[in-house]
């Protein structure tokens, strides 16, 4: 009895990158193609993946802030933060009518300060009326907002 040899090894012949014996070569050129195909599609996936949550994510913000429900929020955290009472007739978030940029929309806009309401009956007397009021809006639009040179603003305390 004979014992048959093998004469390949035991890898696929489309692992192998180089040359069995002298006469025949594989080449590893398709390979290394194929490996930059893969990269390429799991980098075009995970940024698809990305902007998809980050539609998604602006979508259910917009969603869930309707109008009825910022307004409010707006309002107190605004009279909060800034020792003034604000008071807002509507605000709303706009996303798919402006695509792609998040839009503000702020109508009757009343931004009253709570500096004067420390002062004694005598100076509340001698300060004219309406000086208290810090702005007043009937209607605006808030698109984008950048500051280049910074931002300072002067207000009493």
């Amino acid at each position: 009895m004979k014992r048959s040899s093998r004469a390949s090894t035991s890898r696929p012949a489309s692992v192998m990158t180089e040359p069995v014996d002298d006469k025949t070569p594989r080449p590893a050129a398709p390979r290394k193609r194929r490996r930059w195909l893969t990269v390429i599609k799991v980098l075009l996936g995970t940024v698809a993946a990305l902007l998809a949550l980050m539609l998604i994510t602006v979508g259910v913000a917009v969603w869930i802030l309707t109008p009825e429900r910022l307004t409010p929020i707006v309002c107190k955290y605004g009279s909060e933060f800034l020792d003034a009472d604000i008071n807002a007739k509507r605000v709303e978030l706009t996303f798919w009518s402006t695509f792609p940029r998040l839009t503000v929309e702020v109508e009757d806009l009343e931004v009253i300060s709570r500096v004067f309401d420390k002062a004694d009956p005598l100076q509340r007397s001698r300060i004219p009326p309406g000086a208290d009021s810090l702005l007043s809006v009937g209607m605006f639009r808030l698109q984008s907002l950048s500051v280049r040179h910074g931002l300072a603003c002067n207000f009493p305390h």
